[in-house]
């Protein structure tokens, strides 16, 4: 019997006895490994890493799945570059970061692929993407270790050919040479697995591991990194409380010694797609520190990041925000309108959708929209649900984060690394699940509740790579051209065209416009209302980006607001939110009561979720101090109260009318 197959033997003898992941024995925490392990094993990370490639300097944008499948099988062991299915927001911000000099449409149109067909076609397109140039159809097996390719990325990739992230997953496996698994699972990410059935799932991961890597069973092995592209469940239930279900994988339960790290994408095809392609090319160009804690008082002192800052700044520009600098008027100043920064530490604390700030608290809406990013997030319940753009992880992630840690429950504050820890390690370019992630013998080395999001194997490190400016099997594909602008009185549809067509002309490094017009002026000529029904979202989007981008973030929050609730995108809701707080926070730093009882009789009078509107209640109130404005504020909220339909805006107008009509009650007479 091989060594592989006794380990397994073993493992499950112990499931059988009924051995749970969330216990943890001394002799685990004895012979578990430390910080000086970890770098051991991160010196054979940086060694297999397969061959070298080089950064072709071009996008591929495609419209579907299977056109990317055929793409990615362009891609050969020495050349690669970025191929992304179009959207909108997430296209946009990675074309702006990566900056080509071309962006390109691949010249063929991809035949569909039926369903059944997929998972074939991922592995062909894996396998191709590892041959050698000129190789034609003879490639290695998508699913099997490339041994002819020498020291490979010593991870896996799962996934399923019904995976809504199964692009994403491909992208992975294809650019860091690690196998693509194929995992068949009939639970789903919205199911709470039962401590049987978890134990059961890791079996089943590490079965399918070792079937495709001879050695895997400890750090700085043949795989040390599982990715999850897959719909599979988030979390599981113990005696006390849900853990992350990740968390419990690539360990043995035993000892719970960890064998692997592990980190999931999220998210749809396109989505998981962009997550993985910015982890592929795209480096921070600068962090953000920004510590909410008290530095003096214990145990919040032990998570200042002072340190962090140093060893980061060795690597890259970092602006450390702490103390009275913290605070939710601190937060905006660094975030608004755009987030700049590439990575962001933050320590907070909250719930899903609130983090306590000086001046605050702080609620999903105040994540701003963000360039590719990196976000480490030690704060209670933030990945409640990464899935749901209402919950502090999951506007991140919608915003553009392509990388997320932080805890789906109560973890306590020391089950985090110190921001100093994970700081030296992520500064010694160390993969930032690796570097984020608790082992035995630490405290909270058991399995927990904390949970990475984005590929496992991304690390910081900003070195500049040259790209090839030309390479001969993709120099004939057709650049973004740049286009006569129509009349001004051409069809609304006709203009948004042209408009959307040079956005991405003019994104491309190499681009040299003859036609000088303002984007944004072009856009604000369109009639909205005289666009067919489906391209009025694209119409958003591209104005939301353009405005935002030259920073007219007053003009683009009034035509956000004259959108009907009814045709409002997600994305259109949630920027819309973010800029109302922006203005908000402006009005409430630099006292403006008028202006600002303005905007909650616009915001009262929308479609938002009623804790936005209660949050945005709370923070006007504060406003109203003399009489006067009292005055005003109980006339505001009785005309709200008349005209309000929905049962949950009346309950937080009247709870806020009956608080102004007792501050404006004469005081009781003495008798």
């Amino acid at each position: 019997m091989s060594f592989r197959w006794q380990r397994l033997l073993g493992i499950a003898l112990l499931f059988a006895w009924g051995v749970e992941a969330q216990g943890q024995s001394d002799t685990g925490a004895r012979t578990g490994f430390g910080a000086a392990d970890l770098r051991r094993a991160a010196a054979g990370w940086e060694r297999q890493s397969g061959p070298q490639r080089q950064v072709v300097d071009q996008v591929c944008l495609v419209p579907d799945l299977a056109t990317f499948l055929e793409v990615v099988g362009t891609w050969d062991q020495g050349h690669y570059f970025p191929v992304l299915i179009y959207d909108f927001e997430l296209t946009f911000k990675f074309l702006r970061e990566f900056r080509p000099a071309r962006i390109v449409a691949y010249p063929a149109k991809a035949k569909p692929v039926a369903e059944n067909d997929l998972w074939k076609a991922a592995l062909r397109a894996v396998g191709r993407s590892w041959a050698p140039a000129g190789a034609g159809k003879d490639s290695p097996r998508g699913d099997s270790v490339p041994k002819e390719l020498g020291e490979t990325t010593p991870g896996v990739v799962l996934s399923a050919g019904d995976s809504p992230m199964l692009a994403g997953g491909v992208a992975l496996a294809a650019g860091r040479f690690q196998p693509l698994l194929e995992l068949k699972v009939e639970k789903h990410y919205t199911d709470v697995f039962k401590p049987s059935d978890a134990n059961a799932f890791a079996l089943q991961v590490e079965r399918r591991v070792a079937d495709a890597v001879p050695r895997y069973d400890r750090l700085g092995d043949g795989c040390d990194f599982l990715t999850l592209a897959g719909d599979w469940p988030y979390r599981y239930e113990t005696e006390k409380g849900d853990n992350a279900l990740d968390d419990l994988l690539g360990r043995f339960p035993d000892f719970q010694t960890r064998w692997a790290f592990t980190g999931r994408l999220a998210g749809d095809v396109t989505q998981s797609l962009y997550q993985a392609m910015c982890s592929l090319f795209l480096q921070p160009r600068s962090a953000l520190l920004f510590n909410s804690y008290n530095e003096r008082e214990k145990p919040w002192s032990d998570y200042r990041m002072t340190d962090a800052s140093k060893a980061l700044s060795a690597l890259l520009p970092v602006t450390h925000r702490s103390g009275e600098r913290a605070s939710l008027t601190g937060w905006h100043d660094a975030f608004d309108p755009v987030n700049r920064f590439g990575l962001v530490l933050i320590n907070t604390h909250g719930d899903p959708t609130r983090f306590n700030l000086p001046g605050g608290p702080g609620q999903s809406a105040d994540v701003p929209p963000s360039v590719p990013t990196a976000v480490l997030m030690i704060h209670s319940f933030s990945a409640a649900n990464p899935n749901d753009p209402n919950t502090i992880a999951g506007r991140w992630l919608a915003q553009g984060a392509f990388v997320y840690y932080g805890s789906m429950n109560e973890p306590y504050l020391q089950a985090f690394r110190s921001p100093a820890t994970v700081g030296s390690l992520a500064a010694e370019r160390l993969p930032l699940a690796a570097a984020v992630r608790q082992s035995p013998p630490e405290t909270f080395g058991k399995p927990w509740r904390l949970t990475f999001v984005g590929d496992p194997l991304y690390r910081i490190d900003p070195r500049k790579i040259p790209r090839l400016a030309s390479w001969a099997p993709v120099a004939g594909w057709p650049a973004y051209p740049e286009y006569e602008e129509p009349a001004a009185d051409s069809p609304a549809d006709v203009r948004l065209n042209w408009a959307l067509k040079t956005a991405i002309f003019r994104l491309q490094a190499s681009a040299r416009p003859r036609v000088r017009t303002d984007l944004a002026t072009v856009l604000l000529g369109i009639d909205r209302s005289q666009l067919p029904e489906k391209l009025r979202p694209s119409y958003d989007s591209l104005l939301a980006d353009t405005l935002l981008e030259s920073n007219r973030v007053g003009l683009l929050l009034g035509r956000l607001s004259a959108i009907p609730g009814a045709e409002r995108s997600p994305q259109v809701r949630r920027l819309w939110e973010t800029l109302v707080m922006n203005r908000l926070q402006r009005l409430t730093t630099h006292p403006d009561f008028p202006r600002a009882a303005e905007l909650w009789s616009e915001v009262i009078a929308s479609p938002a979720p009623a804790d936005f509107q209660q949050l945005v209640t709370a923070r006007i109130a504060g406003l109203a101090n003399s009489k006067a404005q009292l005055g005003d504020w109980r006339q505001r909220l009785q005309k709200a109260r008349r005209t309000a339909r929905d049962a949950a805006t009346i309950r937080t107008v009247e709870e806020e009318l009956k608080r102004v009509e007792a501050k404006l009650a004469p005081p009781s007479t003495a008798r």
